[in-house]
């Protein structure tokens, strides 16, 4: 079977430039910890630029995950009767728990300090993550498990408002909850609602209560695509100075406008901003879910560089890919005598080496998890009508 021809698991159409959605998504997350423990920047000289930006600012690459999945996964839920719930979650279940329960055994194996230590990893198993104070890290591993943590609260939330949207006033129900939602979000992040610990803080930030713009764009785009997506297609074909270059223009404006983002959130950083400018992740998540629309709808006679083979290939393996890039790019790091606490002290050659090894390594990995723990479950995924 071709590696690209339909990922194990797809029941439905297959799209290609979802898939290379996915996998660049993969991409600015592994840019951001490269950036970070490889390379270093000194912000006391002001913004970090609008390139650098987009690898320092690879969470935004988290951001595109959440538009994604909401994308991929609130349509059938529009259409009353459409979806099992219990489906639902047992597909969602097979897609992700298999190599997260994989990848904490490993974790807990690599931080263990005797038999006392395995007793760590158990609160990660139900996603305890979602509160940072019940959990206690397993580094390298944990740091990127808090977005599977916010995944799966949009599955629970999902799930509720299908349930509720069957119902014969759920449209309004569902209004009122959104209006309700959006003034608490307000208040929030003008108030803190009164929270003081810094960790509390951020745990709601990146919870669905804090991200949740990023799935509720991400679906209101799905909605718009799938009752346009035909027509916009086939107009936008007709209109030449699309076809002549247009259509990737409108995509670098698109991405123009996301690194000018990212350019204030670095320069403020990352986390900081999450605290001071919270509200940033609504126009990015809108900017994403464009870009989404537009590699989908849009003539683009460069089609053949942003949807090919190795984009597709990469980003069916991005799971994997997401879940070991970090503690490759530790061990990597350590192995070369790449200081953490000061990026950039190996010198270009070495920084050149511990990238290409960071990133060959971890494909090579997910490589074989996607093979041999992903690719069964996602089998049985498959046999589960959506």
């Amino acid at each position: 079977m071709s590696l690209v021809s339909r990922p194990a698991g797809v029941r439905t159409a297959y799209s290609r430039e979802l898939e290379v959605v996915r996998a660049i998504a993969a991409l600015l997350v592994f840019s951001r910890h490269i950036a970070g423990r490889y390379v270093g920047i000194d912000l006391e000289q002001g913004s970090p630029g609008f390139f650098y930006s987009f690898a320092l600012g690879g969470q935004t690459g988290v951001t595109l995950f959440f538009v994604l999945s909401a994308f991929l996964l609130a349509p059938p839920f529009f259409e009353k009767g459409r979806t099992s719930v219990s489906r639902f979650f047992a597909r969602r279940f097979l897609r992700l728990w298999p190599l997260y329960a994989f990848a904490i055994l490993v974790a807990t194996a690599w931080n263990a300090e005797g038999w006392n230590g395995w007793g760590a990893g158990l609160a990660y198993l139900v996603y305890g993550q979602s509160f940072w104070s019940f959990v206690t890290p397993l580094e390298p591993f944990s740091s990127v498990w808090w977005s599977l943590s916010t995944e799966v609260q949009f599955y629970l939330v999902l799930s509720f408002c299908g349930l509720i949207g069957a119902q014969r006033f759920g449209s309004k129900i569902l209004a009122a909850l959104l209006v309700l939602y959006a003034a608490s979000y307000l208040v929030f992040i003008q108030t803190d609602f009164g929270m003081t610990d810094l960790a509390s803080l951020l745990s709601v930030r990146v919870s669905l209560f804090g991200r949740g713009w990023s799935f509720i764009i991400g679906a209101l785009a799905a909605f718009l695509y799938r009752r346009y997506g035909r027509v916009w297609r086939e107009r936008l074909a007709q209109i030449a100075w699309l076809k002549n270059g247009g259509g990737e223009g409108l995509i670098i404006l698109i991405l123009t406008a996301i690194g000018l983002i990212l350019m204030k959130v670095e320069t403020i950083g990352t986390w900081p901003a999450e605290i001071a400018w919270h509200a940033w992740h609504i126009p990015e998540s809108a900017l994403w879910s464009a870009f989404i629309i537009a590699l989908l709808v849009l003539p683009l006679r460069s089609r053949a560089l942003w949807v090919n083979r190795p984009l597709e290939a990469f980003g069916m393996v991005s799971y994997s890919f997401y879940v070991w890039h970090l503690p490759i790019i530790v061990g990597v790091g350590s192995a070369l005598g790449i200081s953490s606490a000061d990026p950039g002290s190996g010198g270009s050659a070495v920084l050149a080496a511990a990238i290409g090894l960071s990133f060959a390594g971890s494909l090579a990995l997910s490589g074989l998890t996607y093979r041999f723990i992903e690719r069964p479950f996602l089998l049985r995924k498959e046999r589960i009508a959506s």
